[in-house]
């Protein structure tokens, strides 16, 4: 019975590890980009640094990239009123036109008609 149940552990650890993974990939799952840039040596998202204008432009002058689209992220303190504590928050800055590449799977038409509004 107890080798059963160290296995059951094992086997909800591992699904929390996949879903940490999978909610960490999302960025990229769910976007139709097929190239990420960023700052050197980044290595993580929630890590990045802005980069130049002048490498936007380096990509938009290449004739096999059809498109260059900015990801926004900026991560801080949700704060609901006096006495409440704070919730960590990352707000993702994405193009809300129809035809943009980030989170394009995921999000409707309607829902980044809404998001223009």
């Amino acid at each position: 019975m107890a080798i059963g149940f160290a296995g059951l552990l094992l086997i909800v650890q591992a699904a929390l590890v996949l879903g940490i993974f999978g909610s960490a990939a999302l960025y990229i799952t769910a976007s139709s980009g097929d190239i990420w840039v960023g700052y050197p040596g980044t290595q993580s998202v929630n890590l990045g640094r802005s980069i130049n204008a002048d490498t936007e432009m380096a990509l938009r002058m290449n004739p096999d990239v059809e498109a260059v689209e900015p990801l926004i992220w900026i991560d801080g303190d949700w704060r609901a009123g006096q006495g409440t504590g704070g919730v960590s928050v990352y707000v993702t800055g994405i193009s809300a036109q129809g035809n943009g590449i980030l989170f394009d799977q995921v999000l409707t038409p309607t829902q980044k008609e809404l998001l223009q509004q």
